[in-house]
């Protein structure tokens, strides 16, 4: 199964979905398509774009990739999950910010570093190892939920 992506500057927000549901998934705003193409090369990623340019370039050059119809983050997520057969289980969710690996930390380490209310209320929290952002199971996370729910039974 298809687990690493290299996402164009198009796709900010399906990057951070796809992180959500544990997969490896680098994001470039700032690289043009040769670097792209360079990168998903050396990396074993399958590139994912919606430049029809770039995706006949990388294919040209042997690379996975898969081109992205829609402009709309929700179809984009059921686009790429139905298509490549993607697990919509967030069991291994990477940082949504920066694809780092997350790790549970012990609730009394994140005081002062969420807000007092979820400190109060929640007790299972996660840190990024790379950027240090900290995630617990809010509102946020039931949103999420309903998310995949949809895409799952559409």
């Amino acid at each position: 199964m298809v687990r690493r992506f290299l996402l164009d500057g198009m796709l900010g927000a399906l990057s951070r979905w796809l992180r959500i549901l544990g997969f490896d998934t680098l994001y470039y705003v700032d690289k043009d398509d040769e670097e792209l193409i360079l990168e998903a090369k050396a990396t074993g990623r399958v590139l994912v774009t919606r430049d029809v340019e770039l995706h006949k370039r990388a294919t040209k050059h042997g690379l996975k990739s898969f081109l992205i119809d829609s402009d709309d983050t929700m179809e984009q997520l059921n686009e790429i999950t139905t298509k490549l057969e993607l697990n919509l289980e967030p069991k291994n969710t990477k940082c949504p910010k920066c694809n780092g690996e997350l790790r549970p930390i012990e609730k009394e380490l994140v005081r002062g570093f969420v807000p007092p209310e979820s400190y109060e209320v929640f007790n299972e929290f996660w840190k990024c190892e790379a950027c240090g952002a900290v995630y617990w199971k809010g509102s946020h996370w039931d949103k999420i939920q309903e998310t995949l729910n949809l895409i799952d039974s559409s």
